[in-house]
Parts: C-alpha cells; structure tokens; sequence
C-alpha cells in the first residue's frame, strides 16, 4: 500500500515550490544588479587611485569590500564601509580649479555609485545575517558552514559545537528523561499513549511520498493525546513556512519538522535545530518572557519511520539542541518493546507540555553557559547553602565559577558524572593538599555538583600569589627551585595517600596546582613555601578498589586484573617520572614535554597590536610582521580590538598562549571585556580599544581611565596611529593598526605598526614596528615607574628619547640557566 498526499497536500507543494522559485529567480536578478553596479565601482576605484591626494586605505577598503561581496561573504561592516560619507580632502593651493572640479566629479561619481551598490545590497545582507531556513540548513554543505560561524547551534555537529547537557539547564528535560525511563502507569493516564503507540507503529512503516502526507499520518495517530497547529516558521526571510507545533496557553511547547523517508530531504535533525533557532529570533523580536526561562522547546524529528525526541534551550547567547533520548523506529513489534518505548517518551512529552505551558516567574538571571538547576547545595554538616553561578571557569564544560551566597566566598563548580573521590578529596584538603571541599547538589538525572574552594590563579589580586597549574608552568618554564618544592610536596602528598589506603588515580601535571607569584616561581611569602593542591578526584578511591576507565585499564595491564586499576603504584611511578625527568607527563607516566627555566628572573615580553580588521578592510597582516611574530618568544599578547574574525584570534594565541583581547567598536563577539587589567610586578597595565574616548586619542580622557582603572601604563587604540608617551604620571602606548587599515579619513594613509613591551621591573621598554616604504623600521622608548611624587604642577606630555641602537627582529628571550626542574 503506498499513501499519497491529497489533492490540497500537492495543491500546497506545488505552490511552495513556485514560490520558493519565484523568491530564487527575484534574488538572483538582485544579485546580478549588484554585481553590475560592483563592476562599475571597481572602475571608478581604480581610475581614483592615480589621484594622488586621496588616501589609498579608503581605496583598498571599498576594494575589500567588493572582493568579499563577489565572492559571496556578506558582513554589516561591509554596510559601513559603503555608507561613509564625509567632507571633500584639502586639495594642495598649486591645483587648478579645473582639476579640483574634476577630481570632485570623479570623488561624487563613487560615492554616489556606493550609494547605489549600498541600496542592492542591504536587502542581500538582511537576508545573508539571517541565514538559511531551516529546510535550507538540513542540507550538509549549508549547515557545515554556517556551524563555523559565531551563531552556531550548539547541537553535537560538528562535535566541538557542544553545550552544557540540557539536564542541567533546564529540569523539564531532566524530568522528560527520567519519566521516558521509568515504566508506563498502569491506569488509565497511560493508556492513550500505549494506545497511540500501537496506532503509530501500525502506520508510520508505510512508505509516503512526500513529507506532507508522513505529517498529517502522524498527526492522526497523535490526535487523541496531542493538539496539533500549522503557524508560520518565522518571516519571509525563513520562507514563512507552515511548521507543526503544540501550542498551549500560547507558549509554544513542540516544534516539529517531517521528512518522508530516510535519505530524502537530507537532515532532518539539523532542519529541528535551525527551527528552534528561528524560533528563538522570533521571541526575541517579540520580547518574549518566555526568554528569561531559557525557551525551553521540545524538537520532534520525523523521518520515515523514525522519531527522534530532542530539546532545545537558549542561555541568552547560544541555542543548544540535543536529543533527550534514543530514536524511536516506529514499527511492529511482536514482543511490543518498541511501542512501550514510544509509549513512555510521548508520556514524557505530554507531562513536559505541561509543564512549559504552566511556566512560572522567571527565575533568577543566569550567565550564558552555565547550570541553572543548582540554586542550593548541602554541606557535609546538612546545612543548605545558596549557589550563585558566574561564568564558565575555563574552555572545560564542566568547571565553573561561582559565589555561595550566603557567605559571600568564591567557589568553583564541578559537575561529575558517575562516581567521584569525596572521601579522597577530604583527606587531601584535611593536609592542605586539596582545595577545601564546601559540599554537593545532587539532582536525579542530572550530574553532581560538587561546590570546592576557588584557587585564583597569579595576578587576580593586586600583587597577590595564585595557583598555576605544573603543566601550565611547563609550558611557560619555571625557575630552577621549583623543583625540589614540587618533590618535597608530592612526596608528602603521596605518603597521606598511602597512610590512608588511597589512591588519586590521575596525578598528571595539569591535576597539580602550585602557589607562585607572578613570575611563576614559588611563593615564598604569607600562605606558605612551596604550596601544593591536587584536583580532580573522579579515579579517586581506596587502594585495590578503585576502577579507571577502562581504555586507560587495557592500555596498561593485559592480564586477568585488566579492569581493575592498581592506581597507588602508578601514582607513584607518575609522580616520580614528573619530579626526575624535568618534564610533563600524561596518565601513562609518557614525557610529552620537556620543561626549561624561565629566561630571565624579571624579564616580561609582551606583544601589544590591534586595530586589525581582518577580513573586513584588509585580507591579512603584511607579510613582514608575520615572519617577526613567530611563536616561543613572547609571553603575553594585549590586543587592543577589533580582531574581527575567529581565524585571527587563533593566529594570536598561536603566537603566544596568553592573549588578552578587549572589545572593539567591530568586534561582533560579546565574548571580549571592554576592558582588562593585569600586573607584572611593579607595573599595573590596563588595556582598552580608546572608542570610549571622546575625542578618540585624548591625553586627558585616557588620563582620566587610567586613574579610574588604578595602572602605571594604560594601552588604548582606535586612533590606528602609533603613539607612546609619558603625561599625567602614566605611561600611554597605542600600538596603531597592525595592517594599516583605513581609518574613515580621506587624508591620509595609516602606518601598519605594533609594540612590543618588554617589561623589567619598573622598567618598560617599548619597541615600535613601523612598516615604511616596504620595509620594517623599529624605534625604542623607555619609561619607568618612578616612587609617588608630589604633584610637579605641569601637566605637560613629555616627549621620551629615543635609543640609536635598534633590533630588527622580536628580541630573543635570554637564558636563565640550565633547563629542568
């Protein structure tokens, strides 16, 4: 029997699909309009470039600009770029007045043709930013890209875009999981769904031509437990689309989208998660209260015979979508598991409309990517202790920072799936060998909270010590008297866990934490010398008892004992190797890097660039700095802005692993602060783009931040001009724009520039990398921080010698000694 759609049903294809043809064939002639105008843009630019008395980065940013268009990557800078509008150059006094008013046509001619290119292609633009629908996202080349960009749907694909599990989010999943695995009540709640089962599995192996008639099969089946509706799937740019949903109380609790068979129609899943991140715009255009709760919507995934349950949430920065439980082949089934396993999750699914539909006040607002279920955790004397969530403690999914509330002390959050090491871990933190342990949350269906001391890294405080990670330290280098610290601390930590029959299972360089200063060499001040902590306690256990993973167990034994880790002995073997070998060590004790002494006890290298606008104005930095930034010689990079695109701030961090980037007015990333401070002793820099001065460059607004962030040397740009001086008792650096892009001005073109700052005590030394006439030419300033004074009264900028002898590479860090421990 094969079911085909109604004569409405192809009625309905039939128009779609000339709709959807007619909108491809309108924008099709838009674009070869644009590209007609581009062409002549193009021509008037190059003609304008022999004029010698306009600025060429104005010139090669509209050329930016129509290469990017033609080639298809649309961006709102692009927008900004064609709008500027601004007073005619000063023309030099020996020009004719017939070659002025010539030059000025020619100027007029390409303003007004960006005019027209701007028209043709803002509509373009809207619909480029708000990308393809969703049926249009089930198709791979399309979502493989779009996933790459900052907007990405955070759904498992490609593995990387990967979210907080939804049960942590949000305890309707959670619950929806719990329910879908417990068994069916026998009464008459779960009857209609046992029933609606039977219906499906009895119907949905039917072969459907097209997705139309798969829907409305399914929706029969379903009627009797679910209201179905047809509403618009969002605006005209998303092909307002009819999309099935459950509605109720006028919150939309289920989105679902239908592929008639396997293999047609491409991914069904990708098509469910680009729905629900339409979704999400749409409420955030209507201001929806349904936001502060996270929008949590169930996503069914119809194709063929299979059904797939997931969920999607949205933190307030990012859309996560996963499936909530395993798919649902809706088949026969003589011993009837496959229709009880369909039963339970649309059980589940009914219990969790309910639930969205009957949504309270919203609950306290929450940082993006973090849990929202734990709001309390229990202490080990029962007390029940508020939980404040900050912000992820790093790139790891599943450490946190936070705030117990009630005591006001900074925390940080573990969630730990599957057993961990408490007893362990007490015993350690009772020697001061473990950061204390507060208590835990437990949730049923959820990952274990487990709420521990927060240990600050270097620099949070002002001039306070803090806690570096061995292989952190490794890869940075660390002093020679690290080393017979770090024995004699882990020798005590391994005798506590030998007088206490247990083992930690995974003592690794990255699972020990040193106290240091700044510099990374012991602190030897209050606190005490040589302070140690182990983290990570999830192999942790007694000796003979406890299990590692098992690819961990099988890569070391190969006997009967295989599952079953003798992890005392090889905490033991690992921790020597680390203490005998000066280098870093993984979970098998195999020496992945050698570690070598910091080069110098005072000596700080730091790369100061920014202004990059990378791909917006420019295509890359010149060739010429890139040779100079070569990775291993430079400490810390200060980037002072408008980094632009992903591919250059990983360019940044390839350079050096510490990078500190502040926002500019073009970053489109909320990611980077406004603003940063940190400290290498003496010196407090602080670092900001300068779009918050007024005048952009201002000596007197930057004195005035500098005051107000509390630093000796305050690193600004905006202003794309190198400029270095002493005023007001501060040290101002602006390292320019690293490619020279265009300003906004007609006169004149930028220096590409950057800075590197080598800092020696109250000693900056500053190097300017100017690139003039094609070559790089490097200047040096140096200021220092002088005692405080009493005011001098003048106020006057001073202009700060310049030395004769200059390097013409990125210096190399001096050796300080031989390398090891």
């Amino acid at each position: 029997m094969v079911n085909t759609p109604d004569a409405t049903t192809s009625s309905s294809k039939r128009k779609a699909e000339d709709t959807s043809a007619d909108r491809s064939s309108k924008r099709s002639k838009k674009i070869d309009a644009l590209l007609e105008k581009l062409a002549l843009l193009d021509v008037l630019l190059t003609k304008l470039r022999t004029t010698p008395y306009l600025t060429k980065s104005w010139i090669s940013a509209l050329e930016t600009v129509i290469a990017h268009i033609r080639s298809g990557y649309y961006r709102p800078q692009h927008r900004e770029i064609l709008s500027m509008q601004f007073d005619m150059p000063q023309w030099p006094a020996d020009l004719t007045e017939t070659s002025i008013k010539i030059h000025v046509l020619e100027i007029e001619l390409v303003k007004d043709t960006c005019k027209a290119v701007l028209e043709l292609f803002s509509p373009i633009l809207d619909a480029a930013l708000a990308g393809p629908a969703a049926s249009e996202y089930a198709e791979g080349p399309v979502w493989s890209e779009w996933q790459e960009k900052t907007q990405a749907i955070l759904c498992l694909r490609p593995p990387d875009k990967q979210g907080l599990p939804l049960a942590v989010l949000h305890d309707v999943f959670r619950a929806f999981q719990l329910t879908a695995d417990a068994p069916l009540p026998q009464t008459n709640e779960g009857g209609p769904f046992l029933e609606t089962a039977f219906h499906l599995c009895s119907e949905m192996g039917e072969r459907f031509t097209d997705e139309g008639g798969r829907g409305a099969a399914f929706e029969k089946c379903t009627r009797r437990v679910f209201a179905w509706s047809r509403e618009s799937a969002g605006s005209e740019q998303h092909g307002g689309r009819a999309q099935a949903r459950i509605v109720k109380n006028s919150v939309v609790a289920v989105i679902r989208e239908d592929k008639a068979e396997p293999g047609e129609g491409h991914d069904v899943y990708m098509q469910t998660a680009r729905a629900y991140q339409i979704h999400v715009s749409a409420l955030q255009e209507t201001k929806s209260p349904l936001l502060a709760h996270g929008a949590p919507t169930f996503l069914l995934a119809l194709q063929g015979p299979m059904l797939l349950v997931c969920g999607g949430f949205y933190d307030g920065e990012s859309a996560t979508v996963e499936p909530l439980a395993d798919p649902c082949m809706m088949l026969p089934d003589y011993m009837h598991k496959r229709q009880e396993h369909l039963a339970r999750q649309l059980f589940a699914l009914q219990q969790g409309i309910a639930t969205i539909a009957s949504l309270g006040p919203a609950p306290p607002p929450a940082p993006p990517a973090t849990p929202r279920i734990y709001q309390s955790f229990t202490t080990p004397s029962g007390t029940e202790k508020r939980l404040a969530f900050l912000g992820p403690l790093d790139r790891n999914r599943t450490l946190f920072r936070a705030t117990v509330v009630d005591d006001g002390v900074a925390a940080v959050v573990k969630l730990v799936h599957g057993a961990y090491g408490e007893r362990v871990h007490r015993a350690l933190a009772a020697h001061g060998l473990a950061p204390a342990l507060y208590g835990t949350a437990r949730a049923a269906g959820a990952p274990a909270a487990v709420v521990m001391e927060h240990l600050p890294p270097p620099g949070a405080a002002q001039d306070a010590p803090g806690w570096a990670t061995l292989h952190a330290l490794g890869q940075r280098g660390v002093a020679d008297q690290s080393r017979a610290v770090v024995e004699e601390r882990l020798a005590r930590l391994l005798g506590v866990l030998r007088e206490s029959g247990m083992v930690h299972g995974d003592l690794r360089p990255n699972n020990l934490l040193l106290l240091v200063d700044r510099l990374g060499a012991p602190w030897t001040g209050e606190g005490g010398r040589g302070a140690l902590r182990a983290v990570d306690f999830n192999w942790s256990g007694g000796d003979g008892e406890t299990t590692a993973p098992s690819p961990l167990n099988l890569y070391e034994y190969d006997d009967q004992h295989a599952w079953f880790a003798r992890q005392l002995n090889r905490d033991r073997a690992v921790t020597s190797r680390l203490a005998q070998s000066g280098g870093v060590v993984d979970a098998k004790g195999k020496l992945l890097l050698p570690l070598i002494s910091i080069h110098s006890a005072n000596m700080v290298l730091v790369l100061i660039i920014g202004d990059l606008h990378i791909p917006h104005r420019v295509h890359d930095l010149p060739a010429k700095f890139k040779k100079l930034l070569v990775p291993g010689k430079i400490q810390q990079i200060l980037c002072t802005g408008n980094v632009c695109d992903k591919e250059t701030y990983e360019y940044l961090r390839s350079v050096a692993n510490d990078v500190v980037v502040v926002r500019g007015d073009y970053d489109e990333t909320s990611s980077f602060p406004l603003s940063a401070t940190l400290t290498h002793h003496p010196i407090k820099i602080g670092v900001i783009h300068g779009h918050q001065c007024i005048p952009t460059g201002d000596l007197d607004a930057l004195s005035s931040i500098a005051r107000q962030m509390d630093v000796d040397v305050l690193v600004s740009g905006g202003t794309h001009t190198f400029q270095s001086i002493a005023y007001d008792g501060h040290f101002f650096v602006n390292p320019g724009s690293a490619t020279g892009a265009w300003t906004g001005a007609w006169n004149g073109d930028p220096t590409p520039s950057f800075a590197l700052m080598d800092i020696q005590g109250a000693v900056v030394v500053t190097y300017v990398y100017q690139l003039i006439e094609g070559e790089v030419r490097v200047e040096k300033v140096e200021w220092r921080k002088e005692p405080p004074k009493e005011p001098s009264g003048t106020g006057a900028g001073i202009g700060l010698p310049q030395s004769t002898v200059l390097p013409q590479s990125i210096p190399a860090a001096s050796s300080g000694g031989g390398g090891g421990w």
